[in-house]
């Protein structure tokens, strides 16, 4: 089993609270403030507390997606990396 703690920045908000974030064979396993961190000095919102769960949330958005019904009806389908980007420039 392959451990680590890495020294990074929380990105749950602009404040950017220093974090350790302990992982396990790549896996977020854990995090905690960063008590040499200028910033925060150990302390955390539950924002950052609990960002691993939005991380790993099985609901978690990991693709584009298209709204296929009417504005509100919850009808999408995911798309390729391309047709998104495609789409955002004829938005523009």
């Amino acid at each position: 089993m392959e451990q680590e703690t890495v020294r990074t920045v929380c990105e749950g908000c602009m404040s950017g609270c220093g974090v350790l974030v302990h992982k396990e064979n790549g896996r977020v396993t854990g995090i905690v403030g960063d008590p040499d961190h200028p910033q925060n000095r150990g302390r955390l919102c539950i924002k950052g507390l609990t960002y691993d769960e939005l991380v790993y949330h099985p609901d978690r958005i990991k693709h584009p997606m298209k709204r296929v019904g009417a504005r509100g009806e919850g009808k999408w389908i995911e798309i390729s990396w391309d047709q998104a980007l495609d789409e955002k420039e004829t938005m523009i």
